[in-house]
């Protein structure tokens, strides 16, 4: 097991003030980490990883365990990220050029799902992209417990 430090660091000087942040994470007892670089096709959606609560597979990953994962998009264009809900409710996100997108199961206090009750599949099912234009170099980064 060991432990999983996330760092964010937000760096701006606007009008001569420096008023950047840096946003910290600690989830403990990490037992595994899963990393992946793919080439997704242009023209429909591929889908990167699933949330299953009794059987997992390669990219399927299970709901109590998932505690953290990045999506970066290292390509020059953007590319669209789908979040397939199990309630229909699906969400699309841009993600452009050398950016990430983040998922945690460490919700923020005041959350409408409390942090206690909250497993993957019981919201989200599916995390799908679709590169705009040409295929995308995607990369995700996944830490279960």
């Amino acid at each position: 097991m060991a432990d999983l430090y996330i760092t964010i660091t937000e760096d701006i000087t606007l009008n001569n003030i420096n008023i950047g942040a840096t946003s910290t994470q600690t989830i403990y007892n990490v037992i595994g980490i899963d990393n992946r670089i793919l080439t997704c096709p242009t023209g429909s959606y591929t889908g990167l990883f699933y949330f299953n609560s009794s059987s997992i597979d390669a990219a399927t990953f299970s709901t109590g365990s998932f505690q953290y994962g990045r999506v970066t998009n290292r390509s020059t264009t953007p590319v669209k990220l789908l979040v397939n809900s199990k309630d229909n409710t699906n969400e699309t996100f841009l993600i452009a050029a050398n950016s990430s997108f983040v998922l945690s199961s460490a919700l923020a206090s005041g959350s409408r799902v409390p942090t206690s009750n909250f497993t993957f599949n019981s919201f989200i099912n599916e995390i799908s992209v679709e590169p705009s234009g040409a295929a995308a170099t995607i990369e995700y980064f996944i830490a279960t417990t």
